[in-house]
């Protein structure tokens, strides 16, 4: 049960990496294209404020997931 709980924590913990990754990335595509125009303020949870932004968020995240998948990453 030990090595459940462990694997379950490195899972989540390489998630949460990947996470804060994409959003860096984001954020960065964002303020270059559209400077200060929509707010990237995230609650508490993490997730981003800002319902265009969220949408956005998601659009990005699939794009980039499929192109991984194309070129054979492990995302």
């Amino acid at each position: 049960n030990k090595d459940n709980n462990d694997s379950h924590s490195l899972q989540a913990s390489r998630i949460w990496v990947k996470r804060i990754i994409m959003q860096s990335i984001f954020e960065h595509w964002m303020r270059q294209r559209y400077g200060k125009r929509y707010s990237l303020q995230r609650d508490c949870h993490g997730f981003y404020c800002c319902e265009v932004v969220k949408r956005m968020y998601d659009f990005g995240v699939s794009v980039i997931k499929n192109t991984c998948i194309k070129v054979n990453l492990n995302y």
